[in-house]
């Protein structure tokens, strides 16, 4: 998958080449494993979101949720994130 979607990148985005994955996902950390170890076939920089990097000072504050549960709401952080700017 990750190769599929490099390729379509590499045709249609200027030119640009992807150089990191960063994974989300309740089954994250556990594919981080499987990619590392297929790291030869894949040059790809691999590595875990931290959903809370760009919403919160965690210096501050932590939200009661582990890491790895944050994972599955990436989508939803980075999309309230999104929801302040107006077009």
């Amino acid at each position: 998958e990750i190769a599929r979607v490099r390729s379509y990148w590499l045709s249609h985005g200027n030119g640009k080449e992807i150089d990191e994955a960063i994974l989300v996902g309740k089954n994250a950390v556990e594919l981080e494993s499987i990619l590392r170890s297929m790291e030869a076939e894949n040059p790809l920089g691999i590595r875990i979101a931290d959903v809370w990097v760009n919403a919160i000072n965690v210096d501050k504050y932590l939200p009661p949720i582990s890491k790895a549960d944050s994972l599955e709401y990436a989508i939803a952080a980075g999309l309230a994130l999104d929801t302040g700017r107006s077009g």
